[in-house]
């Protein structure tokens, strides 16, 4: 990947700082994020895993960074597991997901949706409770039909032309603490402003919430909820 390629919009998290967002392990999101090595049966041959997403930047300093749009996809990779998925399913499903939606990151569409056992694709129809398909790789997809149980990415905001995620909500979208890759290269800000949630919370654990609210120009509200998605990142 060329040393020029232009950063901005893209955002930039390093494996660690990612698994505090999405609250799972480091291990676990560098081992979906970059793949993982293991013994076989017999113990004399060392195997590869290969990672459940593709990468979009290069190597700094000695280890892969996260764009916006792997960490939305791990983010549902952490969620399938939750439910009960295996890595080696969920890892078939987004290797099928890429190909029938033509897209690298199929996971940080509006159009994956689980019922718990599956992962499955809207393959026409809008998501209503038309036809789907479920992501196995067959020589044939099945048919399903039906109101499917659990959309997968309500928290985001997709970009209208591409239908790729374009902004995440971490608390919700009735907080005001936003991810966004084209502001302060993804890094969590207040809503409509460009003030980090870690400057504004280190500020009011060495002041106020007042004393922020009146530097930034911000409302209660907002300086609180950047001091609780601060406090719940560190704690993970």
């Amino acid at each position: 990947m060329s040393p020029r390629m232009n950063l901005l919009g893209i955002g930039i998290y390093y494996p660690a700082e990612g698994a505090r967002y999405l609250r799972v392990p480091a291990y676990s999101l560098r081992r979906w994020a970059q793949g993982y090595t293991y013994w076989a049966d017999d113990h004399r041959l060392r195997l590869k895993s290969g990672p459940v997403i593709k990468s979009d930047l290069p190597v700094i300093g000695k280890q892969r960074a996260l764009s916006f749009l792997e960490l939305m996809e791990l983010r549902i990779v952490a969620r399938l597991r939750s439910k009960g998925l295996s890595l080696q399913h969920i890892r078939m499903a987004a290797s099928v997901a890429r190909e029938v939606l033509g897209t690298k990151h199929p996971f940080a569409t509006r159009k994956v949706f689980t019922d718990r056992r599956r992962i499955l694709t809207y393959l026409t129809a809008p998501p209503d409770g038309g036809a789907m398909i479920e992501l196995v790789r067959t020589s044939h997809h099945q048919l399903i039909f039906g109101q499917i149980l659990e959309p997968l990415l309500e928290d985001l905001d997709f970009d209208e032309s591409s239908g790729i995620a374009q902004r995440w909500w971490p608390l919700g979208r009735a907080r005001q603490i936003v991810l966004d890759p084209a502001i302060c290269f993804g890094a969590p800000t207040i809503a409509g402003t460009r003030v980090r949630t870690d400057i504004a919370a280190g500020v009011a654990a060495e002041d106020t919430v007042e004393t922020v609210a009146a530097a930034f120009d911000l409302t209660r509200p907002q300086v609180q909820a950047a001091v609780e998605f601060e406090s719940l990142r560190l704690a993970a």
